[in-house]
């Protein structure tokens, strides 16, 4: 991956998740529309005679047929299939409809691309994240292999595999000089921690941070969102949905108060001592990332805002 010049995003996608895979990888596409048709289906299973040509030929047609719809206008994502002692990782990739920064802010941060301050770095570089991030995934073990059917026991577990993913990828780009890009993931992914515990991967995620996931932390990735806005409602003696109108109308006021209430410890009430880690991050990634956020004094070289944010692209 030495020489990316003119490669887009897609490029470093197929890249990462080759380099990162310990297994062979077959690529599913997203844009196949409505039912499968033969061509599709064939074409598919030529991916797998690439891979495993002794037995790509006895993949029956439905099962193709299944795997093709499960791509269809799917996100990225990562699978395992087992056919005759053979393993072989199906990567979705990133649909035509769908930009890069759509699919990369949209859906990490749980909030339009709009509201957001550009991508840092390039569209390869990207590509070549998300791609080791699925492509780790595919030297997992998943949650059904190991039979848990506990539903929170199984949600915990597949936030530590998101935690795995994410640090693999993180660390590639370090290593490679692209820590600004690095810093940036994280912070999207500290944005989206609310939108779902299972990839609340943001506190995990700090060159010197090596903890486990455990219990309290899913709790807490459940529960931080409510407790913030909570005590921004408290202290300023205003309902929920008003201090939740105040972060997007006067983000500096709330997140001044929400670095007041870390200061003074008001979130360790909880008996949670993670609700707060969430918290700080969630503030620091606003801050960081979120046009109109910074306070004047802190804007630097590095957030100065330039333009005004366009609000083109899917949702």
């Amino acid at each position: 991956m030495s020489d990316n010049s003119g490669k887009s995003f897609d490029d470093g996608f197929r890249d990462g998740a080759l380099d990162a895979s310990g297994k062979p990888v077959v690529f599913l596409d997203p844009n196949v529309e409505g039912d499968p048709a033969l061509e599709d289906i064939e074409r598919l299973r030529q991916g797998f005679f690439n891979v495993i040509p002794d037995s790509a030929k006895e993949i029956l047609p439905g099962r193709l047929s299944f795997f093709i719809e499960q791509a269809q206008g799917s996100q990225p994502f990562a699978r395992i299939f087992n056919h005759r002692n053979s393993e072989v990782c199906l990567i979705n990739p990133r649909a035509d409809n769908l930009s890069v920064e759509a699919l990369i802010q949209d859906t990490l941060t749980q909030m339009p691309s709009g509201f957001l301050k550009d991508l840092p770095g390039s569209h390869y570089h990207w590509g070549v994240l998300i791609g080791r991030h699925e492509g780790e995934h595919c030297n997992q073990v998943f949650p059904t292999a190991l039979g848990l059917t506990d539903l929170n026991a199984r949600m915990i577990y597949i936030l530590g595999m998101e935690v795995e993913a994410d640090r693999a990828a993180l660390a590639w780009l370090r290593k490679n000089g692209h820590a600004e890009i690095a810093q940036a993931f994280q912070d999207y992914r500290a944005l989206g921690a609310d939108g779902g515990p299972s990839h609340a991967t943001g506190i995990f995620l700090s060159q010197e941070t090596t903890e486990k996931v455990t219990p309290l932390h899913f709790d807490a990735a459940k529960n931080f969102k409510e407790a913030m806005f909570s005590g921004v409602a408290d202290e300023l003696r205003i309902t929920v949905r008003d201090a939740e109108i105040l972060l997007r109308e006067d983000p500096q006021k709330f997140l001044g108060v929400v670095k007041e209430q870390l200061a003074n410890g008001t979130y360790e009430a909880s008996g949670n001592p993670h609700i707060a880690q969430y918290i700080a991050d969630y503030a620091g990634a606003y801050e960081r990332r979120v046009f109109g956020a910074a306070p004047a004094s802190e804007i630097t070289a590095e957030n100065t805002i330039s333009s005004t944010p366009s609000f083109s692209g899917p949702r």
